[in-house]
């Protein structure tokens, strides 16, 4: 399992940092939290998201009816693992 960095995934993924960094904050993207504000993300759970959602022309379009959440009102990070 390799850890990547939030530009890495969007890179991956084709959608911007901040799309990634607002799915680590609602809990969407499962991260690990490092040192500080270091945070990586598993590659598997970066293949899952993938799974889940169409990523087509650097956005991801959802399959399911789920809905994000609105900017500002996250739940907190508490998905962030932290070592």
């Amino acid at each position: 399992m390799a850890l990547l960095t939030i530009s890495q995934v969007a890179k991956k993924t084709g959608v911007s940092y901040g799309t990634i960094w607002g799915y680590v904050k609602s809990g969407r993207l499962k991260a690990v939290k490092l040192a500080g504000w270091a945070v990586r993300i598993p590659d598997t759970e970066v293949d899952k998201l993938m799974q889940r959602y169409k990523v087509n022309e650097g956005k991801i379009t959802e399959e399911s009816t789920e809905q994000l959440p609105e900017a500002g009102k996250e739940k907190p990070a508490d998905n962030i693992e932290i070592v």
